[in-house]
């Protein structure tokens, strides 16, 4: 396939005047976001002459022609056939060669190879859009300049009841606008903030989660942290992880943990201890905090009938199995209800 001569073929500003251009290759690969496609890529191979036949000095042509083509060949470039924009190219090599046939002729003909990536912008999402689950394919409309995303879930359900879920973000950037560094990682950050802000249970939809619904977690949850983040500007990769916490008891306003410990003292005095950890969930900081604040209160003011209800259960049901290693025990006792000591820590970390 050859196109038609004067063939005209600007690479960015620069335009360079082929007499024969032909294309030798032309292939279309699919990126893919898991099983789903999300942008284009095309691979073109090309072959060409330049003319130096009318030139009163075909040499100097011949190399001035040369150094505009390796001048043209940086990432990225618009490439136009005939003035028509044909799409944004990444050179990946070329070549001159040479020998004795006529059209080879260095002094009156170069002949020359180029092989490009191009990327095919895709500003209003139509092919991620009408290829991607609606739960993501609209989530940006700059999937056209993303490479290798990945995105990946885990959970941890600990021995102490307590929950824990990580959501994992992964992806290059494809520069192709050439964008100031500070834009790039404004772009980036953006994304991951959009995908996170989903929560974990609006996604279900299109991925199977942890099965127990008691650790769900939707985007109302406030206290989720940012554990990790990679920004590499070399290469505008760029990688987060943000970690989610429930405790064992997941409300709509705080999520819990509480322990209860029975303590016998050296000098024979009975103590239960009562221990929580309490988190708050809101959509600003300050709402999540009032939340675990008054859990906190709520807690400590009902304190004594949890523990009194264990003290019983224990007494009641277990102290026998025990009998013989543990301090005897008058079944007259009771808790007393006045509490030894109030601990409170209004730490960052639990709320």
């Amino acid at each position: 396939m050859a196109f038609t001569s004067e063939t005209v073929i600007k690479f960015g500003a620069n335009q360079v005047s082929f007499a024969i251009a032909t294309l030798l290759n032309y292939s279309i690969r699919n990126e893919k976001v898991g099983v789903f496609d999300y942008r284009r890529k095309e691979d073109i191979s090309l072959e060409g002459l330049f003319s130096n036949r009318e030139s009163n000095l075909p040499i100097s042509e011949h190399f001035r022609q040369v150094k505009l083509l390796l001048e043209s060949s940086t990432d990225f470039v618009e490439i136009f056939l005939n003035n028509k924009s044909y799409g944004k190219a990444r050179f990946l090599n070329y070549s001159f060669p040479t020998s004795v046939n006529f059209d080879e002729n260095s002094v009156r003909f170069t002949k020359f190879t180029i092989t490009l990536e191009v990327i095919k912008d895709d500003p209003n999402n139509t092919f991620a859009s009408a290829n991607l689950p609606a739960a993501v394919g609209s989530l940006t409309n700059i999937w056209y300049k993303l490479k290798d995303f990945n995105e990946s879930f885990s959970f941890n359900l600990q021995e102490d009841g307590n929950f824990l879920a990580s959501h994992s973000i992964s992806f290059g950037y494809d520069n192709i606008d050439k964008s100031p560094d500070a834009s790039v990682i404004s772009d980036a950050r953006n994304i991951a903030n959009t995908f996170f802000d989903q929560g974990l249970d609006n996604l279900s939809d299109i991925r199977s989660f942890y099965s127990s619904t008691n650790f769900q977690l939707v985007n109302a949850d406030y206290g989720s942290s940012l554990i990790n983040q990679t920004v590499d500007l070399i290469n505008f990769n760029f990688s987060y992880s943000k970690q989610y916490t429930v405790f064992s008891d997941n409300g709509a306003t705080t999520t819990e943990t509480l322990l209860t410990e029975i303590v016998f003292n050296a000098d024979g005095i009975i103590e239960v201890v009562e221990k929580g950890r309490i988190k708050g969930k809101g959509a600003t900081f300050a709402a999540a905090r009032a939340n675990a604040i008054t859990k906190l209160n709520s807690n400590i003011s009902s304190a004594y009938t949890r523990c009194n209800n264990v003290f019983g259960r224990y007494f009641s049901a277990d102290y026998s199995k025990f009998v013989r290693v543990l301090p005897k025990y008058n079944s007259t006792d009771t808790l007393k209800s006045n509490p030894i000591s109030i601990t409170k820590d209004l730490s960052l970390i639990h709320i």
